[in-house]
């Protein structure tokens, strides 16, 4: 998708964020389905709110059938750090509501309706750096905007903390492996032969390995998720052999070069929840010597039962749709589907 699909300037962001007639005249007559998002490219601290513009587009069938209001939600990474937020996209006081109204309220007429979310409230944006951002409607993935913040104006830039804050980044460790690898089953985070191979380019192939699990009355059931990965690694996910080790580190045998995080975003098929998972996953690719500066690519992959690392979705049987993020990648959705073995045929 374009890099501008909502055809707004970044000034238009403040003044008049409403997407232009033309953008919206091109979704309908492509029949889009789904959610398209626009953000500025460049926002100053100083700015009381960097807003981003989300239009959900589609027939009005299209649009009750998957409301926007209840279901969507925001997922929005901090670059430089790979933290992950996730959450709800709609409160009311954001929705700022500009209707393309097609003429009437039959289930086959075509309309967009824009939300306005203040991305600087919302992550608590409070210093410089890269944001990226997609909005998940279910199964359906927005195009994805990056926002770099930049300091005030005026601010002064002090070479001696930025040293400083080099020299405390080579003091910190990689985190401990998350959750621990199993000593037989799961999880598994080396790479199998008979794993897919890695992307050949920056990204994350993911697999639900259970497409329907069927829950039993007595026992475990196992909802395998299945990640191989090519991602950048950012210096604080480094292992450094002359830094002390987390008792996760210390067990592992042999030493990772690195620790990277994965986030899983699980999202129901039937209401309005989610759930929100970080994996920090142990790759074993020698890493070239370089300084802080610089995110050399590691491929790796994991093996995860998502019924062990969140074992309340089993409460609440129906289709789950997987989504994993890192840095500035998304992949997903995976669906699998949880069944109660009391609804199957045959049963009493």
């Amino acid at each position: 998708m374009d890099d501008n699909p909502l055809g707004l300037s970044d000034e238009d962001y403040w003044t008049r964020p409403v997407p232009p007639m033309q953008s919206v005249r091109a979704l309908r007559r492509a029949r889009f389905d789904g959610v398209v998002i626009g953000a500025p490219h460049f926002a100053s601290l100083e700015r009381a709110r960097i807003p981003l513009v989300a239009v959900r587009a589609g027939t009005y069938r299209q649009c009750a059938e998957l409301d926007y209001h209840r279901r969507a939600l925001l997922v929005a990474v901090e670059e430089e750090r790979k933290v992950v937020h996730v959450l709800p996209c709609v409160q009311v006081a954001d929705r700022v509501v500009d209707e393309d109204d097609d003429g009437g309220v039959e289930q086959t007429g075509y309309t967009a309706s824009t939300d306005v979310l203040d991305l600087k409230e919302r992550l608590g944006i409070a210093q410089p750096g890269t944001y990226v951002a997609w909005v998940l409607l279910r199964e359906k993935v927005s195009n994805r905007v990056r926002v770099r913040v930049a300091p005030a104006r005026g601010a002064y830039d002090d070479a001696e903390v930025r040293r400083l804050l080099r020299e405390k980044a080579k003091e910190i460790q990689c985190p401990d492996p998350a959750p621990p690898p199993g000593e037989e089953g799961l999880p598994r985070y080396a790479v199998g032969e008979d794993w897919p191979a890695p992307p050949s380019e920056r990204g994350i192939q993911l697999e639900a390995l259970d497409r329907v699990v069927v829950l039993p009355e007595e026992g475990q059931a196992a909802s395998r998720l299945r990640g191989v990965f090519r991602l950048p690694v950012r210096f604080h996910e480094r292992y450094k052999p002359d830094v002390e080790e987390g008792a996760g580190l210390a067990a592992l045998e042999p030493k990772p070069s690195a620790v990277v995080r994965v986030d899983l975003v699980v999202v129901a098929g039937d209401e309005p929840r989610y759930e929100h998972l970080t994996l920090r996953v142990p790759v074993y690719d020698p890493l070239p010597v370089a300084d802080e500066g610089s995110d050399p690519e590691a491929t790796g992959g994991f093996e995860v039962d998502l019924l062990a690392l969140c074992p309340r979705l089993a409460q609440r049987p129906q289709t789950y749709f997987v989504y994993a993020v890192s840095g500035d990648v998304l992949a997903g959705p995976a669906p699998t589907a949880l069944v109660r073995e009391a609804t199957l045929p045959g049963r009493d």
